[in-house]
């Protein structure tokens, strides 16, 4: 009996301490939960230290160009400053990569803490200083910031592909509130946020990093205004508004804003471009009436800062006067890109050619005037080439040949891709095959490894031409295929084949994916150079040349340019200023005695001195 006894009495005390231990972790789990859900971890776990690193000015005497546009702007003291597709712009000296930044292009800029700062359209932002441009690093990552705003506490917003970023007043803090994908940005009175991107439109209460969404008319939120009662947003297929009442906004699309997808808020007003060519600005007003602004010439853009509204038109930036009149207050250069990516080039005698991946063919005389065709219609250029007097183009729209001023239309059909000049005329790669004189077209059926002929270039033999397709590499020789290298062979670091130059050494090759390689003949067969450093780069098709001392330069997606120096064994990368790391085009400038290296990159035209691309 007594050991029943102690044998309840101890499992009774083994219960009261199992239930003691069960109410303790019970406790210590949901003060951890709380803990875990505050706001201060919150900010904890997304908060990163913010630096500044000083970026240094390059030396090595390169000259870049833009397409001039205005797409943002801020005053600073009596400054206006610009950025767009030329960098920014003070009034004084414009900062470009030859500057220290990372691309041309400028996405977004804003005044924060008596300081400018700045977001690249290709990514990563900064700030700068009376010693020169900044740039901003985290534990983020590359940001690709698309707008940014500054609150009346000295905080700065950032809206960003990774999400959306408060920096903190003291610039020394960044902490995401939200990881989706953000475009624009708007502080509201209660100090509260309103911010939308490519998935719809989300509001963030004041002191609070959670997220309410706010249902639009369309997911895709370009801009965001607020007026004093109504919040203004532009969509992708148009302008909507609504009264923001507390925390609560009920969008309905503009009566007359269908199709408007820009715009600024000016005096109560949405004020957006017409349309393509139109000469007057549509100005909504909340109670759904619409008026016209007259404008000098068409405005792709509209901005506003400070209760002015400015235009931005190919002579420049406008400024719209009290008495109904434009004033231009910043002239576009006269050396301005009319399109940004220079997709193509072509050098003949002191001229260069330019073919725009979005716009047509130009004449830049001198390198000092660009003259343009009338039509702003893509023509998708992909190869020129000078030769006899002409210069040949392959494009999307097929080969033309243009001479005296006029586009000749050459025979072929679909979309040209390469081009090449050999003793019985000019060849065309289509997509279907390479087209000589005659005309004869030879394609995979003949024995080419691939039907699309990306790259072309004539032999050293008469007769002969190499020519590279997505598949491998083919030789035509009297308009016979007498040589096939194609995917698994183990010859070729890629098999998609971009861009092709014959020299003394041999025929250099160049890949979308496998770098570089270089083939020569040798005791009566073929001997194959790899080049290891430049595996894994993507070599854009036009976008390889050789330089009259050897020098052998080529141009990447993302990784910018790369030269093997003559008298060396390995490719480097340069690190000269490029419009943007994404080089497409290269041409050796001019025809005779080359001493400039002209890239084409998809945010401009870099004149690079030749003297310099290897320079520490």
């Amino acid at each position: 009996m007594g050991r029943r006894r102690s044998l309840w009495l101890a499992l009774a005390v083994a219960g009261v301490l199992l239930v003691t231990l069960a109410f303790a972790s019970w406790r210590w789990l949901d003060r951890k939960v709380t803990r875990l859900a505050s706001p201060e971890s919150h900010r904890e776990k997304s908060t990163r230290e913010l630096l500044f690193r000083p970026l240094a000015r390059s030396e090595k005497g390169a000259s870049l160009l833009g397409d001039g546009s205005v797409r943002t702007l801020a005053r600073l003291g009596d400054a206006l400053w610009t950025g767009g597709g030329s960098g920014l712009d003070s009034g004084l000296s414009p900062l470009t990569p030859a500057d220290g930044l990372a691309s041309l292009r400028v996405a977004s800029i804003a005044v924060f803490k008596e300081s400018l700062v700045y977001a690249l359209e290709a990514g990563g932002w900064g700030r700068v200083t009376v010693d020169g441009p900044e740039e901003a690093s985290s534990g983020f990552g590359t940001l690709h910031v698309r707008h940014m705003a500054a609150s009346p506490a000295s905080e700065l917003y950032l809206a960003a592909a990774e999400g959306l970023f408060r920096v903190s007043p003291g610039g020394q803090e960044i902490e995401r509130l939200d990881a989706s994908s953000f475009r624009a940005v708007l502080l509201l009175p209660s100090g509260g946020l309103l911010a939308g991107g490519e998935t719809g439109l989300a509001l963030f209460p004041a002191a609070s990093s959670v997220r309410e969404e706010v249902p639009a008319p369309d997911p895709w939120i370009e801009g965001l205004a607020f007026d004093g009662a109504n919040v203004w947003v532009s969509t992708a297929s148009g302008i909507a508004l609504g009264a923001l009442d507390g925390r609560s906004i009920v969008l309905n699309p503009h009566p007359k804003g269908f199709g408007l997808s820009s715009g600024v808020l000016w005096r109560g007003r949405w004020i957006a471009p017409s349309g393509p060519g139109e000469r007057h600005l549509t100005a909504l007003a909340a109670g759904g009436d619409s008026a016209e602004i007259a404008i000098p010439e068409p405005f792709p853009r509209v901005l506003a800062w400070a209760g002015q509204l400015f235009g931005d038109g190919d002579s420049g930036l406008h400024v719209y006067l009290e008495d109904g009149t434009w004033q231009l207050v910043k002239k576009r250069p006269s050396r301005s890109l009319p399109w940004p990516h220079v997709n193509a080039l072509a050098v003949r005698e002191t001229d260069a050619w330019l073919g725009f991946f979005d716009g047509p063919i130009v004449r830049f005389r001198n390198l000092d005037s660009i003259e343009a065709p009338g039509s702003r219609e893509p023509w998708g250029v992909n190869a020129l080439l000078s030769a006899g007097g002409a210069v040949y183009a392959a494009t999307l729209r097929g080969a033309y040949r243009i001479a005296g001023g006029a586009f000749e239309k050459l025979p072929g059909g679909g979309a040209a891709f390469s081009v090449a000049e050999s003793p019985e005329g000019v060849i065309f790669g289509f997509g279907e095959g390479v087209l000589f004189p005659g005309p004869r077209l030879l394609s995979a059926f003949h024995g080419l490894p691939g039907n699309q002929a990306y790259a072309l270039a004539a032999g050293s033999r008469p007769g002969t031409l190499w020519v590279g397709t997505p598949s491998g590499l083919g030789r035509i020789e009297g308009r016979r295929i007498t040589l096939r290298v194609a995917r698994g062979e183990g010859r070729l670091p890629h098999p998609w084949i971009t861009a092709l130059v014959e020299a003394d050494e041999g025929l250099w090759i160049a890949t979308y994916g496998g770098g570089i390689c270089r083939v020569a003949e040798s005791g009566g067969g073929l001997a194959w150079t790899s080049f290891p450093e430049t595996a894994g780069l993507k070599v854009n098709p036009g976008a390889l040349v050789r330089t009259p001392s050897g020098d052998v330069i080529f141009g990447t997606q993302g990784q910018g340019l790369w030269g093997l120096q003559s008298g060396t064994q390995q490719f480097q990368r340069l690190r000269i200023p490029l419009p943007s790391t994404n080089v497409f085009s290269l041409a050796l400038y001019p025809a005779t005695s080359p001493a400039t290296l002209l890239a084409g990159a998809d945010e401009g035209l870099a004149f690079l001195p030749l003297a310099a691309l290897f320079k520490p």
